[in-house]
């Protein structure tokens, strides 16, 4: 899948888009203000369950705890602005399917952390999702930027376990 080393700075960006994508004793809330301190860029393939995260943790409740999330197809992106600690978070929910993958590439400028969600309980896509991942992965704007792979959905019980994600 890929690996990066990061400087502390982002690793505590990336240590805060895991607990607040996780939502475990999450406390993002909608914050006010000019500009974020951070640019979030969440993107994986269609279904992975992006816009449930991010409602999540517009909620600050882990999405399995929740009532039934009825969510759509992102068709394009969607945007929010959380505050995490002392943080302001702007994250882009950009949509998944294979048409509007190609648009990514126009959401890459000040990226401060790389979000990418997996559906772990769809192994059949597992390649695809790999070649996307290289694909972004090999854009010079993101070259620095930090990235968290969110293995979601794994309380299915036919989700894929991590060591079988990893490999």
């Amino acid at each position: 899948w890929g690996v990066r080393r990061v400087t502390r700075a982002q690793h505590e960006l990336v240590r805060a888009c895991a607990v607040m994508g996780n939502a475990q004793a999450c406390c993002a809330t909608p914050a006010s203000g000019n500009m974020p301190d951070y640019r979030v860029l969440m993107v994986g393939l269609d279904g992975a369950g992006k816009t449930t995260t991010l409602q999540s943790m517009v909620r600050g409740m882990p999405a399995c705890e929740e009532p039934q999330l009825n969510t759509l197809p992102t068709l394009s992106y969607a945007v929010d602005e959380l505050k995490w600690r002392r943080e302001r978070l702007l994250v882009w929910d950009v949509g998944g399917q294979d048409k509007l993958r190609n648009l990514w590439r126009h959401f890459y400028t000040h990226v401060s952390c790389l979000v990418f969600v997996l559906d772990s309980s769809d192994q059949q896509r597992f390649a695809e999702a790999r070649e996307e991942l290289r694909l972004l992965l090999a854009a010079p704007q993101l070259a620095e930027v930090p990235l968290l792979v969110l293995a979601n959905k794994q309380d299915l019980d036919y989700a894929a376990s991590l060591v079988d994600i990893e490999s």
